[in-house]
């Protein structure tokens, strides 16, 4: 190893020790293994993982391209199938889990004094928190919890900085992520030494709690998102009123048959990076564009695109896109 890279490695622990304290109960000067947590993961130690996840009562597993957030199985709502999750190869190295019947409590806040206040929040009104998973370049963390009751959705605070994932979300539990830092578990409690008993249950009032806690420490106003509110975005429309949607010129994609048009679609959005950290208005611009194509198949084209996020929820896409028209609003 060159001293440049032994240098580098030096100042990214440091900073890290730094910047990132965001391991409650757990000093913050605690070594930063850099070599370990930014590793390659093996397929050993996916398929170990894997299976005692599954024998730990975690069913719901998806595999996920080495170093990426999202699925890339069409019908990964299903989970994967046994044999593909032990099929392990490099190229699918990445271990996601259904929250259908959960509640992951996603939180987006790099802030590590607001992100420690939502933990503390947390604590206080669920009491035990479920398994914590973080990575060590980031302030970011999501917790696991069980439903007191059912299968409820996906809910959300008020700038969208925490998101209690539900039923029709995906959270990634092994792997590496897009960074190059791998996921890891406060204390080591991951799904490969819990048991789903053990998680704590939250109710939905619980929830409503918390997500009223999180937007006094963010700032924000008061309630939670049940749904994209589309009305408050219509700046957003203003931005993507471009030569592309405005069927008013002519333009030369409106003359173009379905399937050449559907083909134009797909080779745009694979030049689009990752999805998986992308942000609502981010999103909702690119959607809008499939939308004004006025392809037959856009909607579909469109939906196998937000699938690649674990952000995607299909009520959600449904009425979005139902509230499209081309240019705005209804």
């Amino acid at each position: 190893m060159s001293e440049n890279v032994t240098k580098k490695t030096s100042v990214t622990s440091e900073v890290l020790e730094r910047d990132h304290p965001r391991r409650m109960g757990s000093s913050i000067t605690d070594k930063i293994n850099t070599s370990e947590n930014t590793s390659l993961p093996s397929t050993q130690s996916c398929l170990i993982f894997r299976k005692r996840a599954i024998n730990n009562g975690f069913k719901g597993l998806i595999r996920i391209p080495t170093g990426q957030k999202g699925p890339r199985d069409k019908n990964w709502t299903a989970g994967s199938s046994l044999e593909q999750l032990l099929n392990a190869s490099n190229d699918y190295l990445n271990t996601g889990l259904l929250c259908s019947g959960l509640r992951v409590f996603d939180v987006d806040e790099e802030d590590p004094k607001k992100a420690a206040e939502i933990e503390k929040a947390a604590q206080g009104i669920i009491g035990s928190i479920g398994p914590k998973r973080y990575r060590d370049n980031s302030n970011k963390f999501a917790i696991i919890c069980r439903a007191k009751k059912g299968k409820p959705k996906k809910r959300l605070n008020g700038n969208r900085k925490v998101e209690v994932l539900g039923d029709g979300q995906q959270l990634i539990v092994h792997g590496l992520h897009p960074s190059g830092f791998r996921y890891v578990w406060q204390d080591d409690r991951s799904l490969e030494n819990t048991s789903l008993e053990d998680v704590p249950e939250v109710t939905e009032e619980q929830t409503s709690k918390l997500l009223e806690a999180c937007d006094e420490i963010l700032g924000c106003s008061r309630g939670d998102k049940n749904e994209r509110n589309l009305v408050s975005n219509k700046d957003i429309f203003t931005e993507v009123e471009s030569e592309f949607i405005s069927q008013e010129n002519d333009h030369y994609f409106y003359r173009l048959s379905n399937q050449d048009k559907d083909k134009l679609l797909l080779a745009c959005l694979k030049t689009i990076p990752d999805i998986a950290d992308a942000s609502y208005p981010e999103w909702i611009k690119v959607i809008m564009a499939c939308h004004a194509s006025g392809s037959t198949n856009a909607k579909e084209i469109a939906r196998d695109w937000s699938k690649l996020s674990n952000k995607y929820d299909y009520d959600d896409y449904e009425k979005t896109w139902a509230s499209l028209r081309n240019g705005g609003l209804k």
